[in-house]
């Protein structure tokens, strides 16, 4: 099972050449830093004629720099500004490209988790629960990654660089600046646990409000056909009250965190010159070059101190968001995942006690029948007798509370999902037509023959109903209606030929003859194919069209099973 620190260890370490290449990067910027302000330094000793033996501070280093002259030093500094910048450039280009990275992987991990979900997790709590609706955690892990991790060690490194000068001239001076910067970051520490615990209450609060917004948009035609607009807009107000409550919590908060920390650095700064002037009157001289050295260091600090010191807070909202993320990928995925995807050949199905249950109320009622192929199954049911719910498990989309389904005696407990769906279509419509167009709905497929064969079906269809006259394969879905949805299901179902059809209400509302023309094409396939019809009836005149070979009952309101019985005559009723 993967966990928050499991996630960051492994994609860092998928990257790990990246990563160190930044970090080398990030380290070498942040030396060019303090030697910046070196420079800088020694270009004043020279420009006011500062040449005492501690203000040559380059000339303790190398002897390189011995004898330059104003104007050198002056070209040293445009070029150490200039390798500044492009090192600073270069860090946060790959930084950022090594967040964005690891955050498309990221959204495909969560993205493709989802898809193989148990569905029955979406049938007990609803999908909107789990939809890919992490935006704001994503991006809290992207800060986690690039400003948590590859900044902090970058301003760690420039923050123990300078230290280390600072120290080499004067360690008490270095030792209250530790000290200082110890006492400000506890200060900090503290005030970032409180605005962890409201960021957290308040992203709960977040969440609440969004789904109340999406159950009263989804429901909002029932809430404007019973009046209760002002019952649902009064919910949503408290909830926008108690989330703008939280909210002034946290922006005070974090405008002390701000305060704190921006003036924690200038007394940082000040406290310093209060340091020098008293070492000053103990007659131990502190040269000023080396002094403004150390004010330009503190000066480049700035910057990084404001960013370590709000890491913490960085830290809490990727964690928080890790956490969030983490939860979602340890959901149950569909059983038998891992088993090969193997071809099925049916020739007979058989379902032996089969029922769904959820605690002790009966969605489907134990029920027995079996098929082969060349035969049509009709299984009749009022509505809430569970002729969803049996297609659902047909499909393995719900998982049986008990009972078998076999494929030529194998049990489907024992295959993996996609073998399973390998062989079936179904029409119904809680599998409905998904894409842009009518082209994508039919045939997902590139394959260039797949599609010529789907475009033929779509073209005899379309000369055989008048409802699909004007529809071509690049036909927006949502231009048509849903009579030629029910049309095009058909469609679909023919293009992906498969051993066994599932047909739940299968026909729309169309005229009698239309509906005729479908039995017909239902009779040209039969011989080959395994039939399953699910439905609540028919009008009369279609049942003598109708040739089932075995009618099984659903009863919802006995809560027994009706054995399937051998039915001699054209029977159609559901």
């Amino acid at each position: 099972m993967p966990t928050s620190k499991s996630l960051i260890y492994d994609w860092l370490s998928t990257h790990i050449a990246r990563v160190l290449a930044i970090l080398i990067i990030g380290i070498t910027s942040s030396l060019l830093t303090i030697f910046l302000s070196l420079v800088i330094a020694q270009s004043y000793t020279m420009l006011f004629g500062l040449n005492s033996s501690r203000g040559q501070l380059l000339n303790n280093v190398s002897s390189v720099f011995e004898n330059f002259s104003f104007q050198e030093w002056m070209q040293v500094l445009l070029g150490v500004i200039a390798f500044k910048a492009g090192f600073e450039y270069l860090f946060n280009k790959f930084k950022g490209l090594l967040s964005e990275a690891i955050l498309v992987q990221l959204r495909k991990d969560l993205f493709n988790h989802q898809l193989l979900l148990h569905p029955q997790l979406y049938q007990e709590k609803g999908g909107d629960r789990y939809l890919l609706r992490f935006s704001g955690d994503l991006s809290s892990v992207q800060n986690f990654i690039s400003r948590g991790i590859l900044q902090f060690i970058s301003d760690l490194v420039l923050l123990l660089t300078g230290l280390a000068f600072i120290s080499y001239f004067n360690l008490l001076i270095s030792s209250l600046i530790v000290f200082f910067i110890l006492s400000l970051w506890l200060i900090v520490y503290k005030i970032n646990q409180q605005i962890g615990k409201v960021e957290s209450h308040r992203r709960n609060k977040k969440s609440g409000l969004l789904a109340v917004v999406a159950k009263s948009f989804r429901n909002l035609n029932t809430i404007k056909v019973f009046n209760q607009k002002n019952i649902y807009g009064k919910r949503f107000d408290r909830r926008a009250e108690d989330l703008y409550t939280l909210g002034k919590e946290f922006q005070s908060l974090r405008a002390g965190l701000n305060s704190t920390i921006s003036g924690g650095v200038y007394l940082l700064m000040a406290s310093v010159l209060l340091a020098v002037s008293w070492i000053q009157k103990t007659d131990t001289l502190i040269d000023s070059t080396y002094l403004f050295a150390v004010v330009i260091i503190l000066i480049s600090w700035r910057p990084s101190i404001n960013r370590l010191l709000r890491v913490g807070l960085v830290w809490k909202k990727g964690m928080i968001s890790l956490r969030k993320l983490e939860k979602l990928l340890i959901q149950p995925k569909e059983e038998n995942l891992d088993l090969p995807v193997k071809k099925i050949k049916v020739d007979a199905l058989e379902v032996k006690n089969l029922d769904y249950r959820i605690e002790k109320e009966y969605i489907l009622n134990p029920i027995s029948f079996s098929a082969k192929i060349g035969e049509l199954l009709l299984i009749r049911g009022s509505a809430g007798s569970g002729k969803s719910t049996l297609v659902k498990l047909l499909t393995g989309f719900l998982s049986a509370s008990d009972g078998d389904i076999q494929f030529n005696g194998e049990n489907t407990t024992t295959l993996n999902p996609t073998s399973i769906r390998r062989v079936i279509s179904v029409h119904t419509k809680f599998f409905p037509l998904i894409g842009k167009n009518v082209g994508e709905a039919i045939c997902r497929e590139r394959n260039r023959e797949r599609r010529a064969f789907a475009q033929e079906i779509l073209k005899k269809w379309s000369d055989s109903f008048e409802l699909l006259e004007d529809v071509e394969m690049d036909t927006p879905l949502s231009t048509l209606s849903e009579n030629q949805h029910t049309l095009l299901q058909w469609v679909r179902l023919l293009v992906h030929d498969r051993s066994i059809w599932i047909l739940d209400e299968p026909f729309p509302k169309v005229s009698l003859s239309d509906k005729r023309r479908i039995l017909s094409m239902i009779e040209t396939y039969r011989s080959r194919k395994l039939i399953l019809l699910l439905s609540c009836g028919l009008e009369p005149e279609l049942e003598v069209q109708v040739n089932a070979n075995k009618v099984v009952h659903l009863n919802s309101k006995e809560n027994l099973l009706v054995n399937a019985v051998m039915d001699d005559k054209s029977i159609f009723s559901l």
